[in-house]
This record gives C-alpha cells, structure tokens and sequence, in this order.
C-alpha cells in the first residue's frame, strides 16, 4: 500500500515576522506619545499657572501622532494575513489614478487657500491640523501616482510594510543620528564661547535662579553679533545642512528597501520601493516642519515643502532603482557613485534652500559671492525641482517601456496557406 507524502510544512514568512514586529512597537510608540501629548494639553488648559504655554502647535501635533498610529493598522492586518498563508493583492497604478492624483492638485490649492485664511477665520486646531496633512500628503501622491505609473509596484502588505520600516525605523534612525551631530557641534560652540571671558557674566547669569535681565539679554545678543556675523560659524551651518544631513538622509532613507536584498526584485520595484520610503520620510519631515511653522511663514512653508518632497522622493527612488540594479549585476561601484550623486543634490538643494531663509534674517553677510547666489536662490530651486519633476517622469517611462514584454511577431500566411 503506497501512502501519499504528507504536504510540505509552509514555511515562515520571515519578512512578515519583521513587519508584524515594527508595526506593533510603532502602534505602541504612537499610543504612549498620543497619551503624553493629550495630558499636556489637558494640563496645560486646566492649570492657570501654565496658562502662558501655547498648546496649539502640541494640539496639532497631537494629529499628526495619530496618523501615525493609523497606518500602523494595514501593516498589522496584512502581516497577519500573510503569515495565516492569505497573500494581500498587487498594487496597481492606473490611468484612472493618474487621473484623480492630477485633479488632486486643484484640491490641494483649495486647502492651501483655506489654510492661508486659518487664522483669520478662526478655524479649530483639529480643522487646521487635518488640512496641514492634506497640503502635506496631496503632493506626495502626485509624484508616487507619476512615478509608479504602470510599473510592478508589488503587493499591498509590501507598500505598508514599507512606509511602517521608512517611519519607525529609518525615520527614527536618521533623527537620532542628526541629533547627535547636532549636540556634538553645539557643545564644541559652547565650550568655545565658555573660554572667551566676555561671555563668563552671562553664564553666570544663566546659572542664577532670579529672574533675567531683558536689558542682559539685549546686551548678549549684541555681544553674539560679532559671532554670528564670522564666516566660520556660516562654514559650519552649511557643512551641517549641506553635507552632514544629505549623507546622514540619502544613506538611511532606502533602509526599507535593503530587505528585499537576495529576493530578486526588479530595478522597476526598487525604484517603486524606494519613492515609496522618501515619500514617507519626507511626509514626516514636512508635517514635523509645517505643524511648528508660525502663522507669518506658514505659507512658504507649505510651498517650499513641495519641492523638498520631491527632492526625497526622487532621491530614494534613484537609490532603490540602483540597489535593484546593483544586486542583478553586482557593479558595486556604480552604487557609491549613485549614493554620491543623491547626496550631491540632496546638498545642492539645501545650500540655495539655506540661503533663501539666510536672506530674511535681519544680520546681513557680507560676502559678495554668497550674495550673489541669495538673489538666485529661488530661480535655482525652482530648476531643480523641474529637472526632479521630469527625471521622475523620465524614469517612470524608460522603466515602462523595459517592463512591457515584447509583442509576439504575427506570421504572415504564406501562398500555400490560407488567409484565415
């Protein structure tokens, strides 16, 4: 008697494990920090010895966390299913997409005109905080909706998978790192400025528990006016925004995409992948950006963090596009000058971004050159975001036309057979 083999025990999806994994410890994250803001509010709005603590920026920031806690639910359920053996369905990018993510822009006009007009209708901060995410997100659908147009996007536990990884991991990653750099340079600046016995009475000053001088603190300033006013400490700033931070974001930004390593994913689906993980990056960095803003520069905010968007997404996609590549044909090389290159940009756009902001302060450098390029500044980001804008498109195209398999060649019937 032959008895059948027993089938074959399915095995564990490791990847889902991950996902399933990072999506609860950020569900949790989340919740905790919902939690913390929500009683700073409550505390804030209660007690009249905090009553000089501006709650509304925390009130709006409180959304933004929620947000957060919400796309941690897709992750959840899709890692689950696919570990209980149910495969979630492919993504699909279509015309009709294409469609709605253009007349999207109208919307994204109307809220950024709603937006604008905020504070002078007096408009709730729960109202305010959705429509900063709406003025946020609407752009980035644009460009994911442009990119990923026709291409094999993968399924959607992968897409959720990889905006969960890019949020609370890479982000996190990228954050704390910065942070550090940040600390490290300000206590070098700091143990300078100890040295220098000018500043000494306005240390100890600080270190008092009595109340400060605003007549001291005018007088710190005009003492700090010589400093700020060195290029050196300009030299720093720049180095800082233009070289530490691209390095720090271009590395890390496609982290997400590093798992599919040896899965054999097409050079289409790492640069889907990787728009995917600089949109979500950029999208935390824009509201982040947006939810702090003031009323006086909310505006150019709101607009300026459309070109910075771009410049995520095209950056990651570029890197997902080349690590895809990479692990076909194993040309390492031609992956650190592609990481050279994000990172070349990356920078390039945060110097002329610097020196647009720069050209507002009230301390004027005194450099002709640096000037020069003020005046261009916005003339200079504006190219660079047409040139990311059509290597989006451009890209979307070639890969396209690489992805569509060839038409099978139609025999032509000879004398002898008929011509049905």
């Amino acid at each position: 008697m032959n008895i059948p083999p027993l089938p074959p025990t399915p095995r564990l999806h490791r990847l889902s494990v991950w996902q399933l994994v990072i999506s609860v410890i950020g569900l949790v994250m989340s919740l905790f920090s919902l939690f913390g803001l929500v009683v700073i509010v409550l505390l804030a709005n209660s007690d009249a010895s905090l009553g000089s603590v501006d709650t509304s920026q925390i009130s709006k920031l409180v959304w933004v966390v929620l947000l957060g806690a919400l796309i941690t639910l897709p992750s959840i359920v899709l890692s689950i299913r696919r570990l209980s053996g149910k495969e979630s369905p492919q993504v699909q990018v279509s015309g009709k997409n294409l469609l709605i993510a253009s007349l999207l822009t109208v919307v994204w006009v109307g809220c950024l005109w709603v937006g604008f007009k905020a504070q002078q209708w007096d408009l709730p901060n729960s109202l305010t905080s959705w429509l900063n995410i709406a003025i946020i997100a609407l752009p980035f659908v644009l460009w994911l909706t442009i990119g990923r147009y026709k291409l094999p996007v993968g399924s959607q536990q992968r897409s959720w998978g990889l905006i969960n990884t890019s949020v609370y991991l890479s982000a996190s990653l990228i954050i704390f790192l910065e942070v550090i750099v940040v600390a490290v340079v300000a206590f070098v600046g700091i143990s300078s400025l100890v040295q220098n016995a000018e500043m000494l009475p306005y240390l100890q000053l600080f270190q008092s528990q009595g109340e400060i001088d605003p007549a001291a603190l005018k007088s710190l300033e005009s003492d700090l006016l010589p400093v700020l006013t060195q290029p050196g400490f300009y030299v720093v700033i720049g180095l800082l925004f233009c070289l530490v931070v691209p390095l720090l974001e271009e590395l890390f930004k496609p982290l997400a995409v590093w798992a599919f390593a040896g899965k054999n994913i097409t050079p289409a689906e790492g640069w889907a992948a990787g728009m995917l993980c600089g949109a979500t990056f950029g999208l935390l960095e824009s509201l982040s950006m947006i939810t702090v803003a003031t009323s006086d520069i909310w505006l150019t905010t709101a607009i300026g963090r459309v070109g910075t968007g771009l410049l995520h997404v095209f950056t990651a996609g570029l890197s997902g596009y080349i690590l895809a590549k990479t692990w076909q044909d194993h040309k390492y090389l031609r992956l650190s000058f592609a990481y050279l290159g994000v990172v070349l940009l990356h920078g390039c756009w945060n110097f002329f971004a610097l020196l647009m902001g720069v050209s507002n302060l009230a301390v004027p450098i005194s450099v002709p050159a640096i000037s020069k390029l003020m005046s261009v500044s916005t003339w200079v980001l504006g190219a660079l975001a047409i040139l990311m804008a059509a290597g989006i498109w451009t890209m979307n195209y070639r890969l396209r036309k690489k992805s569509t398999p060839p038409m099978m060649p139609i025999p032509v019937p000879t004398a002898s057979e008929p011509n049905l």
